[in-house]
């Protein structure tokens, strides 16, 4: 994907990928697709890719990554949708993406994906099956270990399936109810344009056309928005020091701002926390129903290795409460998680940084509660 130099708004570069799509992303069986990724990063990003080839293209920054075994330079063009919100458009493979932008958000300090929880998944399920009369053809849908969703067969397994079929929209929620399977990525035709959602921050279109890019920019509304708040919570927690002067003598006072994540669903227990903190598998269990399409095939996201270790984990019976050091195995950061059956406070410890944060709350909300809320501690409530 390579995009003559100019001075783009958002805007006048969606019309330049609209009005020049065979250009761009070729036609025929070479023809590449439009895939749009959602990433967390710093308020101050631009200097996270300082060492990289870059061109600034007004509102966008061109950025060029290589990698070992790729043949050519990949280009990603990088847009500031909302503060500390980047959007990634290319039109990379899914070895190329793995290779380079991925790799370099996993081991860069300041960035994160963007994952697309249930809720939000619904979400945009319901927008393009009532504004577009959308039919889902294909899906993957996961159960993890601590999964909460109901299952009427055998919920003690973990679970991926994989379903081709023009009644998918009926599908999901029979699997759903059934197996208790989450969507993590979904295949959507609109009239003869296709698109996909996987929970991993990607928006993928196999064709760029005037209803393309609208259903783009709606989804792009309606997926970031609910990360506001979570960002705004995670960029406010910190361990820092402030300077009070007694006397003649200056003294280091630390200073903490730790966060809480209130629980909504059904109390925990010992059981559970056991296993969250283990981060155990159950058995798995996977099914293919029809064959697998290419796109899936292709951009299907795969279970990720742990990025959370428990260390000094204390469980106390009676009055169940729960402490823990969370190292986060992917950044290097430490922080302590202390709680009781309703809620968890986060108290930042080494190197914390935003993302360290947005994730754990993630993994929270994937297998804990779906409808935990994140806040700052008022405090008031803080233990002195």
């Amino acid at each position: 994907m390579r995009i003559p130099e100019n001075d783009y708004t958002f805007d006048t570069f969606v019309r330049y990928l609209l009005d020049n799509e065979r250009k761009v992303f070729g036609g025929g069986e070479r023809k590449r697709w439009l895939k749009v990724y959602l990433v967390h990063a710093m308020r101050r990003w631009e200097p996270l890719f300082h060492d990289l080839p870059q061109r600034k293209l007004g509102e966008f920054l061109r950025i060029s990554m290589q990698a070992k075994g790729l043949a050519r330079t990949v280009e990603f063009y990088v847009h500031e949708w909302s503060p500390g919100i980047l959007v990634f458009f290319t039109s990379s493979r899914r070895e190329e993406y793995e290779k380079t932008l991925k790799r370099f958000i996993r081991s860069n300090r300041g960035i994160t994906e963007m994952r697309i929880r249930r809720s939000l998944f619904v979400t945009a399920r319901n927008y393009l099956l009532d504004k577009h009369e959308a039919v889902v053809y294909s899906f993957i849908s996961r159960r993890g270990p601590f999964s909460k969703a109901r299952a009427r067969l055998r919920p003690a397994f973990d679970r991926r399936l994989s379903y081709t079929g023009d009644d998918g929209k009926e599908v999901l929620k029979e699997v759903l109810d059934f197996y208790g399977v989450l969507p993590d990525s979904v295949n959507f035709r609109v009239g003869t344009d296709k698109l996909q959602i996987t929970s991993g921050g990607l928006l993928l279109f196999r064709s760029v056309n005037e209803r393309t890019v609208q259903i783009m920019t709606d989804l792009l509304k309606m997926l970031t928005e609910p990360q506001r708040i979570v960002r705004e919570v995670s960029d406010s927690l910190e361990r820092t020091t402030r300077t009070v002067r007694i006397g003649e003598v200056d003294i280091q006072i630390p200073v903490v701002v730790p966060g809480v994540i209130t629980l909504q669903g059904p109390e925990l227990d010992r059981n559970v926390i056991e296993r969250f903190f283990r981060q155990e598998d159950s058995d798995s269990v996977k099914y293919s129903l029809g064959p697998e399409p290419t796109e899936i095939a292709e951009f299907a996201e795969e279970p990720e290795a742990r990025e959370f270790s428990f260390i000094d984990t204390s469980i106390r019976e009676g009055s169940f409460s729960f402490s823990a050091t969370v190292v986060d195995d992917i950044k290097g950061t430490m922080f302590g998680v202390s709680g009781t059956s309703e809620r968890m406070i986060l108290v930042p410890m080494h190197r914390t940084i935003f993302e360290s944060f947005v994730r754990f709350y993630e993994l929270v909300v994937e297998n804990l509660d779906e409808e935990a809320r994140f806040d700052v501690l008022p405090p008031e409530t803080q233990v002195k």
